[in-house]
């Protein structure tokens, strides 16, 4: 059991990594509220998209046996979207033609994007060591600039 505070997509991936196993949920039995659908509409994003990156819901998503699917259905309040497949399969959203997405979780592309951003300042940051180097030589007072990789910004040395 887990809170899908970082999406549903994130913590289905967290569960998969964590059971070893690959799992299923089907797009037309997630519950996508009106105000998702609303709010999805005016930014002009896609509401799946939303609703499986999206977070502080408030929800839980968790697995049982399949032997327990009856008792579960006959709670009620709770929407059974999926269900646990061997590791090999993958994580997959299911469309309703039958054709399956792999689920990445938007926290994974930000890091992604976050390490080749840092390796761009590094090189950067090398180039601008080797012009000051090359300044220090031929300059008696160089003035350079420098980029700190800690903080995003640029200051005068």
């Amino acid at each position: 059991m887990i809170d899908i505070s970082d999406g549903l997509a994130s913590e289905l991936l967290h569960i998969c990594k964590n059971s070893k196993c690959g799992a299923r949920i089907y797009l037309e039995r997630m519950p996508i509220a009106r105000e998702t659908y609303k709010l999805a509409e005016e930014l002009h994003l896609d509401p799946v998209t939303a609703a499986l990156n999206g977070g502080d819901d408030h929800e839980l998503l968790f697995t049982v046996p399949v032997d327990m699917y009856e008792r579960v259905v006959k709670i009620g309040g709770i929407d059974v979207i999926g269900h646990i497949t061997e590791r090999e399969k993958g994580a997959l959203l299911v469309t309703p033609d039958g054709s399956g997405i792999r689920l990445r979780s938007h926290i994974q592309r930000l890091f992604k994007h976050m390490r080749l951003i840092l390796q761009q300042m590094k090189t950067i940051q090398s180039a601008a060591d080797m012009q000051i180097a090359q300044m220090k030589k031929t300059h008696t007072n160089p003035i350079s600039f420098r980029f700190d990789i800690r903080s995003f910004s640029s200051y005068r040395v």
